[in-house]
């Protein structure tokens, strides 16, 4: 393994290992609301980052695109997770039906399973290859149109979990952690941006840009929790 593999590798385990941390933490210690999700959302996280770990660390096609369907188990579901949460944590949910909730994760769910029988009808990837850069042999895909759905669809998430967090972060009340939420908030932007990243630059070549900015989203989440 090259050295910037290892690096590379180091930095998600760690990434892993603080969500494990969150997971282990809140479970046992909190009895807020969103404990559940929150604890869901820890494991879904964890799952994708290993997953992406395995990505790197293999040079077979067949290997990646295996590894590459095992991260949607986690990966399609972190967008509407990362949402109730905050929902949950901002109290802003029970002005909303539990019915909406529920909605909230169809589209994750139809993505679950495209994704799963993507080699039966090719509506998320069309096709798959590899390239390389530096000492990664990287997955080279084209997107179907089911992919652009979910893309939007996460955009979505993120952006409307940005705005609960702003609403709350302006709110004035005494009774408002103003901090906490100006650093969930700025958690929140990270993993969009890394969305833009692999939607505008990476193009057809799977840079997962989101994975490499989670563990900096996971150690801004910690902060604001322990601060």
């Amino acid at each position: 393994m090259s050295f910037l593999k290892s690096l590379l590798s180091l930095y998600l385990f760690f990434g892993l290992v603080i969500s494990q941390f969150f997971a282990a933490y809140f479970f046992s210690r909190d009895r807020s609301n969103y404990k559940v999700p929150l604890f869901v959302l820890t494991q879904a996280v964890s799952l994708y980052l290993f997953a992406y770990i395995m990505i790197i660390n293999n040079d077979l096609l067949e290997e990646m695109i295996f590894w590459n369907q095992i991260q949607y188990i986690g990966l399609s579901f972190i967008p509407a997770l990362w949402l109730v949460v905050a929902l949950l944590y901002t109290q802003s949910v029970y002005s909303i039906k539990s019915k909406t909730i529920a909605l909230l994760f169809v589209i994750p769910l139809i993505t679950f399973f495209i994704r799963l029988t993507n080699s039966y009808h090719h509506f998320f990837y069309t096709s798959f290859g590899t390239s390389s850069l530096l000492d990664f042999t990287l997955l080279r895909i084209q997107r179907g149109f089911w992919y652009y759905i979910n893309i939007s669809y996460t955009i979505l998430c993120l952006f409307l979990t940005i705005y609960i967090y702003y609403r709350e972060y302006k709110n004035n009340r005494p009774s408002s952690p103003k901090a906490k939420y100006g650093i969930f908030l700025s958690a929140s932007i990270l993993p969009i941006l890394g969305v833009f990243l692999v939607f505008l630059v990476s193009r057809n070549i799977c840079i997962d840009y989101v994975a490499l900015i989670m563990p900096l989203s996971l150690i801004t989440i910690l902060y604001g929790i322990f601060n």
